[in-house]
This record gives structure tokens, C-alpha cells and sequence, in this order.
């Protein structure tokens, strides 16, 4: 089986607040060698993924209370 790259249909997961960031913003290098998976921007090609790391992103944020958060996916095609 031979490997192919699809860059269509990709999701990244996040809060409502960076969100509305990203859409303003773009997309912005974050976090550092100690964070989960490094700095960087992540994509899923499974859009239940993105939910994932939305959903672990903003129970990471809840509990330093930052109560009015909800998960996000933005879709992107790059």
C-alpha cells in the first residue's frame, strides 16, 4: 500500500475563545517543549480526534477556572 498526504478536511481542536482567535488572528505557534505534544499547531484527519484535544483543552482550562469555556473544532483546509 502506498502512502498519499491529504491536506483537505483537517480539524483542529480547541476552546470558543482561541477560536474566535484564530479566525480574527490565524493560527499562532503556542505553547512550549513541556506541553503535551510540544509547540506547534496540530490537525486531526479524524474530526472525533479534534474533539479529543478540544475536549482536553478545555478541562486543562476549567480547572484554573476558566468556567465559560467550551470546545471548539475548526475545520481547515491548507
Amino acid at each position: 500500500m502506498r502512502y498519499t498526504e491529504s491536506y483537505y478536511n483537517l480539524s483542529h481542536g480547541t476552546d470558543n475563545v482561541s477560536a474566535e482567535d484564530i479566525k480574527t488572528n490565524g493560527f499562532a505557534l503556542r505553547g512550549d517543549k513541556t506541553s503535551w505534544c510540544g509547540e506547534g499547531v496540530y490537525f486531526y484527519d479524524i474530526k472525533a480526534k479534534a474533539w479529543w484535544a478540544a475536549k482536553r483543552k478545555c478541562n486543562e482550562l476549567k480547572q484554573k477556572g476558566k468556567d465559560s469555556i467550551k470546545a471548539t473544532v475548526i475545520l481547515a483546509d491548507i
